[in-house]
């Protein structure tokens, strides 16, 4: 399906608002040409997101996701120029917990943030324009995005802009997320943010790993044609429980051909980092990380549990930070892409809050929603007769563990 629509009409009363079109079009129907103009944007983002850039998606729908309910929102200067606003989404059928097609942000195991591409200089006119577009179709009743950054600027803005266009959100889950924010953090400081006991442990340990041999770490910016960091990598991930459980990315072809053909497309474009903890020259903890912006994420970790005793993988953790401060000090933030309560949280010692939200604009898909909305309450009052569930309740938010 393509639908384009020219804006210059609907945005009149805004004088010089520049002429924008809006398209929905399959991910299979974009050429070079688009796909350079969505690494533009990506650039230019309002909240950068690695995980909605053509790097990212084409490996993912090569073999991981389903392509053809895939389609991709795009808000343009004129028609057919540069791309202001990018967003990913599945195309969804009706279901018992959502009765009404809808579109879905595009989500993966591997996905940690599914909010669109925006462009910064122009984000309210391009929100504007999709908000307007949206309501008016027909196909869909609204859109949700599962992973977005609930105290970013551009969710403020999305909010604000939807209310003023008559579209409703309902916030389905709200959580933390770990984030340490790198600006002004002594890098030889980073282990004080741990707990006195973690740190009594992690010197323990970090003594042990000194007594076996020479110890270093390395953060490497491999280049596309550099694969030893990313065969390094996928050793030390499928050594661990990840490779007893079969859920490693060496253990599958399609996941493992998806993270070579990612990481190959983000160490073209010099955004790849991939730490590295060496013993006596052998990478024994590796962590792989997307550059987007002045962030950082931290997309996935392994390491040789021969080494466990010395704790390779939290060292790996806090050498990152470290060595991301002292050699890219123009990163501001370091995001974990971790959940609530892990590990990771107990290093980093901040947090984040994050969202899964509903935006809906049809009077049916707000009426049901409202309903969804009273009926989760209830089930929340219900089951949090007990200290117990309600700690589970907690938990687990108003999602009720939907996997949809």
């Amino acid at each position: 399906m393509r639908a384009t629509i020219d804006f210059r009409m609907l945005h009149s009363t805004r004088p010089g608002a520049p002429r924008l079109s809006v398209q929905v079009r399959r991910l299979a129907e974009l050429d070079s040409l688009d796909l350079s103009r969505w690494r533009d944007l990506a650039e230019r983002a309002l909240d950068p997101n690695p995980f909605q850039e053509p790097e990212f998606i084409l490996p993912l729908a090569s073999g991981l996701v389903d392509a053809e309910p895939l389609r991709v929102l795009t808000v343009s200067r004129g028609d057919g120029g540069e791309w202001l606003a990018a967003g990913v989404f599945q195309e969804c059928a009706p279901s018992l917990t959502r009765p009404l097609p809808h579109l879905r942000a595009l989500s993966s195991a591997y996905s940690f943030l599914d909010q669109p591409l925006i462009d910064r200089e122009q984000a309210d006119a391009a929100m504007e324009a999709a908000f307007d577009y949206l309501s008016a179709q027909r196909n869909w009743h609204g859109f949700r995005v599962r992973t977005q950054r609930a105290d970013g600027r551009q969710t403020a803005l999305l909010d604000v802009i939807a209310c003023a266009r008559g579209v409703a959100r309902f916030v389905d889950r709200v959580w933390n997320r770990p984030v340490l924010e790198l600006d002004g953090l002594d890098p030889d400081s980073v282990l004080e943010r741990c707990s006195k006991s973690r740190r009594k442990s992690l010197q323990r340990s970090r003594r042990w790993l000194s007594e076996q041999g020479r110890l270093e770490y390395r953060l490497v910016v491999p280049g596309a044609d550099d694969v030893e960091p990313i065969e390094d990598f996928l050793r030390l991930e499928a050594l661990g429980w990840k490779g007893k459980r079969g859920t490693a990315l060496a253990t599958r072809p399609a996941d493992e051909l998806f993270f070579r053909e990612m990481t190959r497309g983000f160490a073209a474009r010099g955004r790849l980092l991939m730490g590295e903890l060496r013993l006596d020259g052998r990478v024994i903890a590796s962590t792989c990380n997307l550059r987007a912006g002045r962030v950082a994420y931290a997309f996935k970790i392994g390491w040789d549990p021969e080494w466990s005793k010395g704790n390779p993988g939290h060292w790996s953790e806090l050498d990152l930070i470290s060595a991301i401060r002292r050699e890219h000090p123009d990163i501001e933030v370091l995001d974990s892409c971790a959940s609530e309560g892990s590990y990771t949280a107990s290093l980093y010692g901040t947090t984040r809050p994050m969202s899964s939200a509903v935006y809906v604009w049809s009077r049916r898909a707000i009426a049901l929603s409202l309903a969804r909305e009273q009926i989760q309450r209830l089930k929340q009052r219900t089951l949090a007769s007990t200290p117990a569930e309600a700690a589970t309740v907690a938990a687990v938010g108003m999602d009720s563990g939907e996997t949809e």
